[in-house]
C-alpha cells in the first residue's frame, strides 16, 4: 500500500496549489422585495440564484427574482437570454424591472428576468478563475484491487476568452503488476465568445486508455459550439467541428493518424436548493474523414452534490466507445462509475 500512500500525497499536493482568491470589499448592496437588506459581495447569477458572500453568513443564495433592488461598483459580465452580453458595473433602481450595466462607454438596460448569468471580471489573475478537485479511493482486502481516481479542472475567463485546462487519472491495481491498469487524460480548450450564443474553440488533449489498448492518443480540434438552451434552470450547448487524432497502441506500437469530424452535446441541469446539486451529460462523436467506417463515441454522466460550502460528493458514469481500435484487438469499449470527494473554488 505504500505506493498508494504516495499517489494520494502526490493528489492532494496538486490539489492544495489551487488555492481560492482573496475577496473583494463586501460593498455591494441587495434590496429585498420584503425590505431586508444586505450588504455582500456578488459572486455570480446562475439558473436564477445570485451567489453572494457576506461577513456573518458566507456564502447565500438569493432567488433573482426576488431582488427589489442592487448596486455593485464591480466590473461583470452580463449574459442574456438572446446570448448577447454585456460588461460594466450593476444597478437595479428600486421599483424598477430593469438592469443597468454601465462601462467606461457604454450604458445597457435589460429586463431583470432576461438575464441568465453574471459572472465578475476581476483585475487579478487569480481572481478570474474557477475550478474544482476530486479524489476517490478504493479497497478490496479479499482481491488486494485498489482503485485511485483523481481529477483537476480549472477555468479562466476574460471578457470574450475562456481557457478550460484540466486532468484526470485513474489506476487500478492489484498485487500482480500485469494487471495494473491506467486510464487518463491532460488538454485544455480555448473559447472565443461572439455575439448571440456563438463560440468558436481551438483545444488539445493527450489521453491513455489501458483497456482499450491505447497508449497514447493526441487530439487536436477545432469546432464552433452555439448555446441552443440558456435558461435559469438549464443549458444546452451544441458544437461541431474538424480534430486531427494521433494515437499509438501498446499493440503495435505504430503511431497513425487521422482526420475526424467532431459533433458535441454538453446539457446541464443545475437546482441551487440546498444542498446544491448539478447534473452534466457529456456526448462526443468523432466520425473519421479518413479511415473508412470508423466511429468513435465517449459519453460521461456526472452528479455532483454539495455536502457543505464548497466541498461536494460526485458520482460519475462513463462510457468510450471505438469500433475500429487502431492495434485491431477485440476490446471496442470501456465504461465504468466513479466516486468521490471534491473541493471547489472560484
Amino acid at each position: 500500500m505504500r505506493k498508494w500512500r504516495q499517489h494520494i500525497l502526490a493528489a492532494v499536493l496538486i490539489g492544495a496549489a489551487f488555492t481560492p482568491a482573496d475577496a473583494r470589499p463586501k460593498i455591494d448592496v441587495i434590496v429585498l422585495k420584503n425590505r431586508d437588506r444586505v450588504t455582500c459581495e456578488i459572486k455570480s447569477l446562475s439558473r436564477g440564484k445570485l451567489e453572494v458572500s457576506t461577513d456573518s453568513m458566507d456564502k447565500v443564495y438569493i432567488e433573482w427574482a426576488d431582488i427589489a433592488a442592487l448596486t455593485s461598483p464591480a466590473y461583470f459580465h452580463v449574459t442574456a437570454s438572446d446570448g448577447s452580453f454585456y460588461y460594466g458595473s450593476l444597478e437595479i433602481a428600486e421599483n424598477s424591472n430593469d438592469l443597468r450595466v454601465e462601462s467606461d462607454t457604454t450604458i445597457v438596460t435589460l429586463p431583470v428576468l432576461s438575464v441568465v448569468e453574471i459572472a465578475p471580471i476581476e483585475l487579478t489573475f487569480q481572481s478570474r478563475n474557477k475550478g474544482s478537485v476530486k479524489i476517490g479511493f478504493n479497497y478490496a482486502k479479499s482481491t488486494d484491487l485498489a482503485e485511485l481516481y483523481f481529477d483537476i479542472s480549472n477555468r479562466y475567463r476574460s471578457k470574450r476568452n475562456i481557457v478550460d485546462a484540466g486532468a484526470e487519472a485513474t489506476v487500478t491495481t492489484q498485487s500482480d503488476p500485469e494487471e495494473t491498469k491506467r486510464r487518463g487524460a491532460i488538454g485544455a480548450v480555448y473559447y472565443h465568445i461572439f455575439k448571440k450564443s456563438i463560440t468558436a474553440s481551438v483545444g488539445a488533449k493527450v489521453e491513455r486508455n489501458d483497456e482499450l489498448d491505447l497508449k497514447r492518443r493526441f487530439l487536436g480540434r477545432l469546432a464552433v459550439g452555439y448555446d441552443q438552451i440558456a435558461t435559469n434552470q438549464n443549458s444546452l450547448l451544441l458544437a461541431a467541428g474538424f480534430a486531427v487524432n494521433s494515437e499509438t497502441s501498446f499493440s503495435t506500437d505504430e503511431t497513425t493518424t487521422s482526420l475526424e469530424g467532431v459533433l458535441y452535446v454538453n446539457y446541464s441541469v443545475f437546482r441551487y436548493n440546498l444542498p446544491e446539486t448539478a447534473i452534466d451529460a457529456i456526448a462526443s462523436v468523432y466520425p473519421s474523414i479518413t479511415e473508412q467506417g470508423r466511429v468513435r463515441f465517449e459519453f460521461t454522466l456526472d452528479a455532483r452534490r454539495e455536502i457543505f460550502d464548497d466541498f461536494f460528493f460526485d458520482l460519475e458514469f462513463y462510457y468510450d466507445y471505438d469500433n475500429k481500435p487502431p492495434s485491431g484487438e477485440e476490446a471496442t469499449e470501456d465504461y465504468g462509475i466513479k466516486t468521490s470527494l471534491g473541493y471547489s473554488w472560484n
